[in-house]
């Protein structure tokens, strides 16, 4: 999926504080992992914004036509998902709005990743540094544009020498087979080889053992393999793959295409298992992921944490594959989906909706969506009237205690303070500012008594209480 390795812990002690990156990894593998842990009509949703995820984070758009047609019916899929799990979503998320709008946005402004600003995020910053260095002589005299290199298909990154020293061709996974003169020339059988950490395929992808690529053989022909060895001598990278054939066979709970070894027929139609190729030969990577659904894998194997490149004592679960021979293509994968779209047949990644008569389904959600709005109030409702009875309640226990509290003040001699006039209440003894009409404060006038009615009567009152 051409992203760093995914902290599921880190994901879940902080699952309050997680950010976009986070997110669209959840989204591109979350529907692998919650099987077990989901209703159906959840899992369709996670599916189903799998999907749409893929088919928006397009570099670029062939088909104009053939794309909106699909992208409209993922974006309805995510909709209608919606309507299963939680019919009144829609009234508090204004994204599902915007979705219905983004097929005429990419008619007229293009892929909608061409405008996306999560990468502007640091555009201040940018400023600030600039300010920091523009000032200095040495900076502006070496300032200049750097242009970044275009990839080179074929290049090779070896490992280190000391921990991966050089190899025999003898002891090679492509010494083992047949490989085609036009591939490397003649091989020397005493020549050795350096291991190599990844090779650079046609899209510029890193190519690394393990992952699985599309490339093309001695005839030219396209195949889905995952790569075994690379190795490099003399300018010559070899790549060893275990081919795998991508069926038109549709998996029935994701949907997406399955992939399998070779069977026994197709091995005698001279499709080998392992074929070798030029490094140049790969065309891009893909995302596939182990059916651990078909094939009940549980976390029955027990690790290390890693912390600083060294294990520590604190153990970690991991899940154990039973079988080696069935995967599925991961179509929610937003790496090279534009690619996968040109090599697969149609049938093999076009969408089905999942409701096909929308109207008579939307009438039933908002049938559903109104009745629990209904409950949703009735219980609000009923909710405020319990609290007011039990605040009555309150107030009618307590109302004798504060009554003979006042009697036992009362009998004690104690007398009663009087009440201060309101009109003591609302004056101004000169202490505070006084407003003007235009909004500033002054001091008031000394001498000056404010007070609305007779200043007179308001200090014999005063006298009267003292």
């Amino acid at each position: 999926m051409n992203l760093p390795p995914i902290r599921g812990a880190y994901m879940v002690q902080y699952r309050n504080n997680l950010i976009g990156k986070h997110f669209k990894a959840i989204m591109q593998a979350l529907a692998f992992h919650i099987h077990d842990i989901c209703t159906p009509e959840q899992f369709q949703l996670v599916k189903a914004t799998a999907d749409l995820g893929a088919r928006i984070w397009v570099p670029a758009i062939h088909d104009m036509k053939a794309y909106i047609a699909d992208l409209k019916i993922a974006i309805a899929n995510v909709l209608d998902a919606w309507d299963v799990v939680d019919p009144l979503r829609i009234l508090t998320k204004i994204k599902l709005h915007l979705l219905v709008h983004l097929p005429e946005d990419i008619e007229r402004f293009g892929p909608p990743i061409l405008v996306s600003t999560e990468t502007q995020e640091g555009y201040n910053a940018v400023f600030r540094l600039v300010q920091l260095l523009k000032t200095d002589s040495v900076f502006q005299r070496h300032l200049g544009w750097v242009t970044k290199p275009s990839p080179v298909p074929g290049f090779t990154r070896l490992l280190g020498l000391e921990r991966n020293p050089a190899i025999p061709w003898s002891k090679t996974t492509a010494a083992r087979h047949v490989i085609p003169s036009e591939i490397s020339g003649p091989i020397d059988v005493d020549s050795v080889w350096r291991p190599g950490l990844y090779v650079v395929s046609k899209n510029g992808d890193h190519v690394q053992r393990c992952t699985w690529a599309f490339a093309r053989d001695s005839e030219a022909k396209l195949f889905l393999g995952r790569v075994q060895e690379i190795v490099y001598a003399k300018g010559v990278t070899l790549v060893t793959l275990e081919r795998f054939i991508c069926s038109s066979e549709r998996h029935p709970v994701f949907d997406w295409p399955v992939i399998r070894r070779p069977n026994g027929e197709e091995i005698k139609e001279n499709i080998t298992t392992e074929v070798v190729v030029a490094g140049a030969d790969i065309e891009f990577t893909c995302s596939v992921q182990h059916d651990c659904r078909g094939g009940s894998c549980r976390p029955s194997a027990i690790g290390k944490c890693l912390q600083e490149r060294e294990e520590t004592t604190q153990d970690l679960s991991l899940i154990k594959h039973f079988d080696d021979d069935k995967y599925i293509l991961n179509l929610g994968s937003t790496h090279n989906f534009a690619l996968l779209t040109q090599v697969l047949p149609p049938d093999a990644y076009l969408l089905k909706p999942l409701q096909h008569d929308r109207a008579a389904f939307h009438r039933s959600m908002s049938a559903t969506a109104h009745g629990k709005r209904t409950t949703a109030r009735e219980q609000t409702a009923q909710k405020r009237r319990q609290k007011a009875a039990a605040r009555k309640q309150n107030t009618m226990e307590q109302a004798p205690e504060n009554y003979a509290a006042e009697e036992g003040n009362t009998d004690s001699g104690d007398e009663p303070e009087p009440e201060q006039p309101k009109e003591l209440e609302n004056s101004d003894d000169g202490s505070e500012e006084e407003q003007m009409d235009d909004g500033d404060y002054v001091p008031p006038k000394q001498g000056v008594t404010k007070n609305h009615g007779n200043p007179g009567g308001l200090k014999r009152k005063r006298r009267r209480l003292h």
